[in-house]
């Protein structure tokens, strides 16, 4: 079996478990229609198809390398997420640091992808990077700063959301600046911007508590794709090179 068809079964698989899950699921306690095993059978293909692709090209394509790190360290972050490592308050902070680490690993892979060239001009980078950490920046103050009760001092909780959020906007920041040099990005920028949407919603979620049973579904159906995207966009990149 070719590497190609093997991407494509694995996505195949990723697209039924998690649209599966949501169309024939049924709401829950934790306001997800999409089941648990689902979830996290969604990320495990897409880890599985980061490394399929990395070891096609005989290990040695080092953007793929950190790609496929940082699918599996948000895989971790989903099992932390989950409660299925931890049991205590220290999930959410667990999650964030694996979350974190491979955004890190994401941000490495795309700056080896452009093999350090800086071809899309050291201008657009600071401005791509710079516009997401504003908005980055905006939404935690509306939806996480300003669910503090007056009176009250943020926690540490606070300030490592926004530690964590403006790494998620320097990947996004990273891509874009990369798609607008060449399309062929635009899988890569979507999925960071998307990423960046499904964190905002689990953060409303979690610090505004509003009563929509549709939100948890919602930090999927945004937060999955966006892996997928960044997982999937070098292999996507190669095809229409002919790779």
């Amino acid at each position: 079996m070719s590497a190609k068809t093997l991407m494509d079964i694995l996505w195949v698989g990723w697209a039924t478990v998690l649209f599966g899950g949501f169309v024939l699921g049924k709401p829950r306690d934790d306001n997800r229609r999409i089941p648990l095993l689902n979830r996290m059978s969604a990320s495990l293909l897409l880890a599985v198809a980061a490394w399929v692709y990395h070891f096609a090209l005989a290990g040695q394509a080092l953007p793929t390398f950190y790609i496929a790190l940082g699918m599996s360290l948000g895989l971790l972050g989903d099992l932390f997420m989950a409660r299925l490592l931890l049991k205590n308050d220290l999930y959410l902070l667990a999650g964030m640091a694996s979350f974190g680490a491979a955004h890190l690993s994401y941000i490495l892979g795309i700056a080896w992808a452009l093999h350090l060239r800086l071809f899309v001009g050291v201008g657009a980078l600071v401005t791509g990077v710079a516009f997401w950490l504003m908005v980055a920046v905006i939404l935690w103050d509306y939806v996480v700063y300003q669910s503090v009760p007056e009176g009250q001092k943020p926690s540490n909780l606070h300030y490592a959301v926004l530690a964590y959020s403006l790494l998620v906007a320097s990947t996004a920041g990273t891509a874009s600046a990369a798609f607008l040099d060449n399309a062929i990005w635009s899988w890569m920028a979507l999925g960071a911007v998307l990423f960046l949407l499904s964190d905002t919603i689990l953060a409303v979620e979690i610090f505004r508590q509003p009563k929509l049973s549709w939100l948890g579904d919602a930090v999927w159906l945004t937060y999955s794709p966006g892996q997928m995207m960044i997982v999937y966009a070098i292999y996507w990149g190669d095809i229409q090179l002919g790779v």
